[in-house]
């Protein structure tokens, strides 16, 4: 098959599941929202822009039922009918077998009203997405994001063809080595992509500045970059670590790190550990960066926002994770096109669930 029917065949599937999802109406349902997990969580700004809000939250899990989240109460899926009027249910995992395993469950406890949370949203947007669709640059690229797309509306698995490897690398421009490149790490958890970059670059670099907000983490990734150090020959000056998260301007927030290593999250109450945010514009100014990677749990947007002026003035290479949130998919490539119209775009998927989608921009 050419690349030109491969190309005309996603586009027209897209259209298609799109132009069906935007004939959903939520007009006199009261909406439930089953999943209470992280998945829920990262995408809560995208729920509550949407007008999206649950009556309750439905979980399998026993135990977080009766809690409370976002001040809703979670509850049994065996309670919905009893508690709704006329019930909607909105899915909401990044895993596609829990995805299904739920519509199984609804399926036999005769509910027929139920969408996965992205169909709503995409749906609404269907316009953005397929801006998206077409400004991106390769015919790969766009084949995956419509398979993305579908796969994430329908609970299907992402296909493994379609799941690649060297994450934050993947495109050969990320790989070339420049001894004046200034490498942002925004999340750098404990220091992977840091070694992942410095073996990919051979040792060949300018400067590293590694953003982690965790304290937990900051430990473990001041010993990797200790190590990096003595095995590199690179001189203590040229790797800065910094404490703190990346955001749209200079702030404090707190945040929890309650999600099995996943990484740490900016929450809404005054828990957990306290930190700093930079916006990359004020702590980076006049720095000349050449590339920036991203994995902040949602916040990617806001880091962008940002960094306005760095990618006006110095484009740098960016790997911005856009899964987090499902608005990301959309409003992300779409605000790099407005702050920089000469980049580039391409997406890639580097992970078997729904997780891991990064978008490229060189």
């Amino acid at each position: 098959m050419s690349d030109k029917i491969i190309q005309e065949t996603a586009s027209n599937l897209l259209d298609n599941v799109l132009d069906k999802a935007a004939d959903i109406s939520l007009a006199g349902h009261d909406i439930v929202i089953w999943g209470a997990g992280n998945t829920t969580d990262l995408n809560k700004e995208t729920i509550m822009e949407e007008k999206l809000f649950p009556c309750f939250f439905a979980d399998g899990d026993s135990k977080k039922w009766g809690n409370r989240k976002w001040d809703i109460e979670i509850i049994s899926p065996d309670e919905i009918k009893a508690r709704c009027a006329n019930p909607l249910v909105l899915v909401s995992s990044a895993n596609a077998k829990t995805c299904r395993e739920i519509i199984t469950k609804l399926k036999e406890m005769k509910f027929s009203d139920y969408h996965m949370i992205d169909e709503i949203i995409w749906g609404r947007h269907k316009e953005e997405l397929m801006s998206v669709y077409n400004m991106l640059e390769c015919e790969e690229s766009k084949e995956l994001f419509a398979h993305l797309i579908i796969s994430r509306i329908t609970g299907e698995d992402i296909q493994e063809n379609y799941v690649s490897e060297n994450q934050y690398f993947f495109k050969k421009e990320f790989k070339f080595r420049n001894a004046k490149e200034i490498f942002v790490d925004c999340g750098a958890y404990v220091g992977d992509t840091v070694e992942q970059y410095l073996g990919i670059k051979e040792g060949v670099f300018n400067e590293i500045y590694a953003f982690e907000p965790d304290p937990g983490n900051v430990i473990a990734l001041s010993k990797r970059i200790e190590r990096l150090r003595n095995e590199w020959n690179i001189a203590d000056s040229r790797i800065h670590i910094i404490e703190g998260a990346v955001g749209k301007e200079n702030s404090t927030c707190f945040i929890n790190n309650d999600i099995g290593g996943l990484g740490a999250k900016i929450t809404d109450t005054a828990t957990g550990n306290k930190t700093k945010i930079y916006g990359l514009d004020t702590f980076l100014e006049d720095v000349p960066v050449g590339f920036l990677k991203a994995d902040i749990e949602g916040y990617e947007l806001d880091m962008l926002l940002g960094t306005a002026e760095i990618i006006r003035k110095h484009r740098p290479l960016l790997a911005v994770c856009v899964y987090h949130q499902s608005a990301d998919l959309y409003k992300i490539p779409l605000l790099l096109k407005k702050l920089n119209c000469d980049y580039r775009l391409d997406i890639a998927h580097h992970y078997y669930n729904y997780t891991e989608t990064v978008l490229y921009a060189y």
